[in-house]
């Protein structure tokens, strides 16, 4: 009798470990490693239909300036002569506005182009972005200044841009991007855990907490802030310049998946790791994007594992 006792109770606690198993599996949490990993829903083959979002977006700045005409971007909307001042076109974005300090000389027509992208951009992932935390709550400045040298660097909530005398509007915005993706993950992405991760730190520094969601995207190339997975190889990464350390590779990445999305579905179609990225982000934003650029698929069209070494240079 005791033996039968002593298997019930085996059994018992099989099926309570099964149970709590297919828990963790409900509330989309699964082992992989040493790391936890979110569940992640396959973004990469959705329709067509689910993955836009940027005319939303587009249509808000339009309205807001009085702007009834189409545009490439609606970043010019001081052409149809409705918002001739930085001011007009501030108007109901006001604290994303507050944040830009022009540093040098402006004609108003350059400030409300720069406006109108961090504008854009800010109200994209404020309006789109799956956690309750926002860019407009956490940007505290974005100097704009026509100093040469490196185009730009952020912090947890600043942003430098260094444009010498000018460059392309469709460049800017997407150096913008890069640059709002290391807001997004050092900023926004915050967790909520005392206990802080030992592998990646900020200058040396332990703080991020062991439940920040970033530390997962950090960890598909890498063991640590300075050492790559010994299998990972370049067509592993958004681009060359992503390699350069995780911070870099979120930032790249990000302005793959917002600019650049068709070239990012092929290489995720293709590569595992870039097929993690790509999901990773596209959580964030629940599948929406700004732009396709469908030309983008061509330069995968010979070498499918080609990958820019500068995404905002594609």
């Amino acid at each position: 009798m005791k033996k039968i006792h002593l298997q019930k109770s085996t059994i018992i606690k099989w099926i309570g470990a099964t149970i709590v198993f297919y828990l963790f599996l409900m509330s989309n949490v699964f082992h992989v490693g040493d790391s936890i990993f979110p569940s992640a829903k396959d973004y990469i083959n959705q329709p067509e239909h689910l993955r836009t979002g940027a005319t939303a977006i587009d249509q808000a700045i339009r309205m807001e300036t009085e702007n009834s005409g189409t545009q490439d971007n609606a970043l010019l909307a001081q052409t149809h002569g409705a918002a001739n001042t930085p001011d007009m076109i501030c108007q109901n974005n006001e604290k994303i506005c507050d944040t830009a300090h022009f540093v040098g000389d402006y004609t108003n027509k350059e400030k409300i182009n720069y406006l109108a992208n961090l504008i854009k951009i800010g109200r994209f992932i404020d309006d789109t972005l799956t956690t309750n935390q926002k860019v407009e709550d956490t940007l505290k400045q974005v100097n704009i200044s026509k100093t040469s040298g490196k185009r730009g660097y952020a912090n947890r909530d600043s942003i430098v841009l260094n444009i010498g005398t000018g460059i392309e509007k469709n460049e800017f915005f997407q150096l913008l991007s890069h640059e709002m993706g290391h807001i997004l993950d050092l900023g926004i992405l915050q967790g909520s855990s005392a206990e802080k991760d030992k592998n990646f730190t900020e200058f040396s520094k332990k703080v991020f907490s062991k439940d920040d969601v970033s530390l997962i995207f950090y960890g598909l190339s890498r063991d640590a802030e300075t050492i790559r997975k010994a299998k990972s190889t370049k067509k592993d990464f958004c681009s060359g310049y992503g390699m350069s350390d995780p911070f870099e590779d979120f930032a790249e990445c990000l302005n793959l998946y917002l600019n650049h999305n068709q070239f990012f579905r092929i290489t995720a179609r293709k590569n595992p790791t870039m097929g993690k990225k790509y999901n990773a982000i596209a959580k964030l934003f629940d599948g929406i994007y700004i732009n396709q650029n469908k030309t983008d698929a061509t330069l995968l069209q010979t070498n499918s594992d080609r990958r820019p070494w500068d995404t905002t240079r594609i």
